[in-house]
């Protein structure tokens, strides 16, 4: 049987890989090797679960940004820029399966379901706080263009970074990816000449 932990881990792969209207009940019972009680017990509703998974794996990631973006050297851009390769490096890795949890829910589920758009907007918006602070950090420096906020730059970058996340499954190739990494760099990028 799985802790409560694993059990909401173990949701992060079958919402990935499944969606979340495609992954039943069942579905979650027999992946986590627990009974319709225990879950009824730990979450209520799938929905209740559902946004568990969303706010874990949300956390998740952003640990991982902030390792990215606040450790090692190189410049604000060029950690922006190693940030993003290594998210299209992690889907090649799937094969263009899963994608961001977050970005699939919001697309399957954020016109219909108020809860679950709203924990996925909260999750975006702390990602989108940390990009913020590199590109903030990238505009005292004069590398990163200052004629606008640094969270709207952040906006830009990570609402756009979804969309072709979108256009990566439909393709089924990670081409759509690197071109919106390359024109990103140099739109953000302050020019030298």
């Amino acid at each position: 049987m799985s802790t409560k932990k694993e059990i909401i881990r173990k949701g992060v792969d079958l919402f990935r890989e499944q969606g979340y209207n495609n992954t039943g009940i069942n579905d979650i019972l027999k992946t986590c090797d627990i009974s319709k009680g225990s879950f009824y017990n730990y979450f209520r509703t799938k929905e209740g679960y559902g946004i568990k998974v969303i706010g874990y794996y949300g956390d998740t990631l952003l640990e991982y940004m902030i390792g990215k973006l606040r450790s090692g050297d190189g410049s604000p851009v060029e950690k922006l820029e190693a940030l993003y390769n290594s998210f299209i490096e992690i889907v090649e890795r799937e094969e263009i399966k899963s994608g961001c949890l977050v970005s699939n829910i919001s697309n399957e589920m954020g016109g219909v379901n108020d809860r679950l758009a709203e924990v996925a907007d909260q999750n975006f918006r702390k990602w989108i706080d940390e990009i913020a602070r590199i590109i903030a950090k990238g505009q005292a420096l004069k590398e990163i263009r200052n004629d606008m906020e640094a969270l709207k730059i952040a906006e830009y970058i990570h609402a756009s970074f979804f969309g072709s996340l979108s256009r990566m499954k439909v393709t089924r190739n990670t081409d759509s990816l690197k071109d919106w990494l390359n024109m990103t760099i140099k739109f953000i990028k302050v020019s030298n000449g």
